[in-house]
């Protein structure tokens, strides 16, 4: 039992310097993924546009569809 009081600041000390590292990695991580996400999604939206413009071929509109 005497042990595990001797380790104790050590274990604390441990925690908070990964508890201060994880909170400093996910201050500079939720930004970065922002501007990824919007880089993404008007990506997306450009070739959702360009996607919705393309004729069908001919083989697709003698098959019955258009």
């Amino acid at each position: 039992m005497a042990k595990a009081f001797r380790f104790a600041p050590f274990i604390f000390t441990a925690i908070a310097l990964e508890v201060a590292v994880f909170s400093i990695l996910f201050k500079k991580g939720v930004p970065l993924f922002a501007r990824v996400q919007e880089k993404i999604d008007r990506l997306n939206t450009i070739i959702r546009e360009n996607l919705a413009g393309i004729r069908l071929s001919l083989p697709t509109a003698k098959a019955g569809g258009f």
